[in-house]
């Protein structure tokens, strides 16, 4: 009876321990433009240049895995960020804004239309969270809204700008 004992809490250790190696990812540094930020899975797309050992010169979708990260981080913004690369998934663990990207200014409206879409998004992920199907339908209407703004203010003509 010890040596089945002996023998179920060996295999433990070493099942925990292989576990925790799988799970390990490699790390890397990195700065880029935010592009969308999704307050309701906590996620973010970043335009980046070449990551060597990770990507090319392109936009990635990074997990942050601590959601109050995402605070005061918004479209355009140019942000410093470490992150992990675990199978199948990149998780950012430090991001910092340092600047905003240089392109024409939204305006104030928009602005604020934009602040109010990530602010719902943020709170309807946690109603939603626990009820994965209705988070996900949520959270993709969110994320297109909010992208459909920016483009619809990026893209007017000058009237429509005005008014808007």
């Amino acid at each position: 009876m010890k040596k089945i004992l002996i023998v179920l809490v060996a295999g433990f250790f070493i099942g925990t321990a292989s576990a925790g190696a799988v799970l390990k990812g490699k790390e890397y540094k990195s700065t880029g433009e935010v592009i969308s930020v999704d307050p309701v899975y906590s996620s973010l797309s970043i335009k980046h240049e070449a990551i060597q050992g990770f990507a090319g010169d392109e936009t990635t979708v990074f997990i942050v895995e601590n959601a109050s990260n995402l605070k005061g981080i918004e479209r355009g913004d140019l942000v410093d960020f470490d992150f992990v690369d675990y199978p199948g998934q990149a998780s950012i663990t430090r991001i910092e804004r340092v600047g905003r990207a240089n392109h024409e200014t939204q305006l104030p409206l928009g602005r604020a239309v934009q602040g109010m879409l990530n602010e719902t998004g943020r709170v309807v992920g946690e109603v939603t969270r626990p009820i994965p199907a209705a988070g996900e339908i949520v959270g993709g209407a969110v994320s297109a809204t909010t992208d459909a703004t920016g483009e619809v203010v990026k893209d007017a003509n000058s009237d429509v700008k005005t008014k808007f």
